[in-house]
């Protein structure tokens, strides 16, 4: 788990507007919900506050420090996904290294012998892959490194969920007719081959999860790293 040691600037016009907009922040941090940096290209971190907010009034009442702690997992998710791309507000570095067009990433046409499937964030995804076609799809079969999935007589669209582990298509579960493994995305991506009896489109769809300040080695720690 990630911790992080937060500290709030408020002000006010008056020491007991102060209290107030102190008493209203700490009935909203004791909630849970999204914590998103500036800095870090557009992470989102699941975090919740495990401790009291402290209060240090400065200026004569006419502003304060709040200090809290917050509490997230250890991964946190980018703020998009792989099909829409990044939103025109996210900012992202200038270094970031990510393509104008998603689409064509995490689309094809089946059969595909071998196809590269980008991770964009740096820590494993499972990813959701859909299948459609204009009549049934028939069998399938998809080898993904050392994994192999087979499903039989799919009808015109199957969703195969390795977050969940669910595979669906037509209204109806088909875990029934599947054998094999579901896998996941390593950082950086794999390649994935898929095999149809009869064309199809294949999507492939996940939340990219990123590390942030991942490399400890790369940490200053202070004076002589203590």
């Amino acid at each position: 788990d990630r911790t992080f040691e937060l500290s709030l600037q408020i002000s006010a016009d008056s020491f007991r507007e102060l209290n107030k907009k102190a008493a209203r922040l700490a009935i909203w941090l004791s909630g849970e919900g999204e914590l998103i940096f500036d800095e870090s290209d557009g992470v989102i971190w699941d975090a919740k506050c495990i401790s009291g907010a402290s209060f240090s009034p400065e200026r004569r009442g006419k502003s304060a420090v709040i200090s809290v702690i917050m509490k997230s997992t250890a991964t946190g998710k980018a703020g998009f996904d792989t099909l829409s791309g990044i939103a025109l507000s996210d900012a992202p570095s200038l270094f970031a290294d990510i393509p104008l067009d998603f689409s064509q990433y995490f689309t094809f046409e089946a059969p595909a012998n071998t196809v590269f499937i980008p991770n964009m964030g740096d820590w494993w995804v499972r990813p959701m892959i859909k299948l459609e076609c204009e009549e049934a799809i028939g069998d399938i079969d998809i080898v993904f490194g050392e994994k192999e999935l087979h499903i039989s007589s799919a009808p015109e669209n199957a969703q195969i969920d390795c977050e969940n582990f669910t595979v669906t298509g037509g209204n109806q579960n088909l875990l029934g007719y599947m054998k094999g493994s579901f896998f996941e995305l390593p950082p950086g991506g794999g390649y994935m081959s898929v095999s149809v009896q009869n064309p199809c489109t294949v999507q492939i769809l996940y939340t990219p999860k990123t590390i942030y300040d991942f490399d400890f080695e790369a940490v200053k720690w202070g004076d002589d790293d203590a």
